[in-house]
């Protein structure tokens, strides 16, 4: 794809060629399953390594949907015939009055459009350099995947690169959405794509929050930028997030809290060089910097230097020649100079709620068994740990429904049986369990509420409840706040 292009043409399209254009992708099916199956193609591979590999499976399909993949989020060409066929010559010609499409006989397209979870999403290309604008990759869906609208009445989106995350609340109907971006290229995209999907949002040219001052929202959703930036290369807006990476996303921290309606929720997904879970916990509290918030914090290992370093260097040269080397040192040795040997994923949900300050961090493998309903619930449960005694035991509290104990029992003579207290799919941090832990984590499982559990607990055991009482609650405090217990009924 050709890397500058001029984003103001977006406006010169009718509202006429517009709405073909999206009337031709609704026709050709080219939807997320059309991707999908795309996706199939080398996966888990740079994708400057398997596109000409995706491109040769699209040509063999021979479908308009097919054809829009290869053209709009493959970089393939396509000829001019199937695309006049598919679009109509007035739509065809439209496109490329407005430079969105390049050719004669075979037809090139100098931006990228990637149907994202019932919208289409136009960008540019990710080794655009400096005017690079971001539309959905693998991370926006795993923040996307995270999100409910339910009491949502106004939505910011903040970094809102193309618009893909305002959109989607859009399309679920939050009545008012406003993206922000500091780069105006970003903005002149959101409108576009705004007008293609139908949808109506408002937009505004600033650096995080600074639009937005004075106005109180019911959500703040940001997928900052957060790659560490080497200081003799290039900024990209939508990449860099200063030296060690996680600088715009501690702004973004520290100034999200203070446009939070009462009980207004925040959603952020960024990266970040803190080696330890503890590191990560202790980093995030001092964003906040004492905001009056519930906060619950998942951190997945991210890649290491070697693999960051060829990511970020592709986007810069794709054809791995001279720049690319160049490039691959420079990240790598900027990695080794601030001392970071792997970055940690963090999603993070957190929520306003003056009476309870709290922060439950979990270290996972994926995210793939988290969605806002479950991260609720890890809210709720650690809400629940600060509760009074008398308050507590008067609640019904389970073990997480993904947890199961794994059993091991040891056939040598002097063995010792252990109890692993296992998170199906990968839903919490397994851990090691006594046999006390067991006997407890079973009362809870079968008696409710917590009071009684405790009774019954203490009966198993065959002690008095005072002498169970204390440390059972103790135990089931710590597990509310990590993410083993959950709640269950009306607070």
């Amino acid at each position: 794809m050709t890397l500058h292009f001029d984003p103001d043409r977006l406006a010169s399209l009718s509202d006429h060629h517009v709405g073909a254009l999206r009337e031709a992708f609704v026709r050709a099916g080219f939807d997320d399953a059309c991707i999908a199956a795309a996706e199939q193609v080398g996966p888990r591979t740079f994708d400057v390594l398997r596109r000409p590999l995706v491109l040769r499976a699209l040509s063999r399909q021979d479908t308009d949907a097919s054809a829009f993949a290869a053209l709009f989020a493959y970089g393939g060409a396509v000829p001019r015939e199937r695309l006049q066929a598919s679009l109509g010559a007035d739509t065809l010609a439209a496109l490329q009055d407005a430079a969105l499409l390049d050719g004669d006989a075979t037809i090139t397209s100098r931006v990228r459009v990637m149907p994202f979870r019932g919208v289409w999403i136009a960008s540019t290309e990710f080794d655009a350099g400096a005017d690079a604008v971001m539309g959905p990759g693998i991370t926006t869906d795993e923040l996307a995947h995270t999100l409910a609208y339910d009491g949502v009445a106004s939505l910011a989106d903040i970094g809102c690169g193309a618009g893909t995350l305002a959109l989607l609340a859009a399309k679920a109907g939050v009545p008012e959405v406003v993206g922000v971006d500091i780069d105006p290229r970003a903005i002149a995209f959101a409108h576009f794509n705004a007008r293609l999907n139908q949808l109506r949002c408002s937009w505004a040219v600033g650096d995080l929050t600074a639009p937005l001052q004075g106005r109180r929202f019911d959500a703040i959703v940001s997928q900052p930028a957060y790659v560490a930036q080497p200081g003799d290369v290039e900024n990209v807006t939508f990449l860099h997030g200063g030296r060690r990476g996680d600088e715009l996303a501690a702004r973004l921290l520290a100034q999200a809290p203070g446009l939070l309606a009462p009980g207004g929720r925040l959603w952020a997904l960024f990266d970040t060089p803190e080696p330890t879970l503890a590191g990560v916990v202790a980093w995030v509290e001092r964003a906040f910097a004492g905001a009056p918030l519930q906060a619950c914090a998942l951190a997945l290992p991210g890649n290491g230097a070697d693999v960051q370093s060829m990511a970020y260097a592709t986007l810069r040269d794709d054809s791995l020649g001279e720049r690319y080397r160049a490039e691959l040192v420079r990240y790598r040795d900027h990695f080794e100079r601030m001392g970071i040997a792997r970055v940690r994923h963090v999603l993070l949900h957190a929520r306003v709620d003056p009476s309870v300050r709290s922060l439950l961090a979990l270290e996972l493998g994926a995210l793939t068994a988290f969605d806002a309903a479950g991260i609720g619930r890890l809210l709720d449960a650690a809400s629940a740990a600060a509760l009074s005694d008398d308050a507590l035991l008067a609640r019904v509290v389970r073990p997480h429904p993904a947890c199961c104990i794994v059993h091991e029992q040891s056939l040598a003579p002097s063995g010792v049986d252990r109890f692993t207290l296992h998170f199906e799919h990968g839903a919490g941090s397994d851990r090691e369990l006594s046999e006390v832990a067991v006997l407890l984590l079973t009362a809870l499982r079968d008696h409710e509420p917590l009071a009684a559990a405790i009774a019954a607990h203490a009966e198993a055991a065959g002690v008095d409840d005072d002498q169970v009482t204390a440390p059972a609650l103790a135990f089931v405090r710590e597990g509310l706040r990590s993410g083993m217990f959950v709640l269950e009924g009306p607070g």
